[in-house]
């Protein structure tokens, strides 16, 4: 996998933790940025780029 290329496919959120193997990351939706505690999401890619 390229360098930083899952943070090309995934829109409309910001990221705070990339697994080393790049095989999760965490992130916060953007959306919920103004929110005093916003939720966390475990974004898992597959191969071809889907977001689970």
């Amino acid at each position: 996998m390229e360098k930083c290329k899952w943070t090309k496919k995934i829109k409309g959120y910001f990221y705070i933790l990339n697994e080393n193997q790049g095989v999760y990351q965490v992130a916060i939706r953007r959306a919920d940025m103004a929110e005093d505690d916003p939720p966390v999401y475990v974004v898992e890619t597959d191969d071809d780029g889907t977001v689970n």
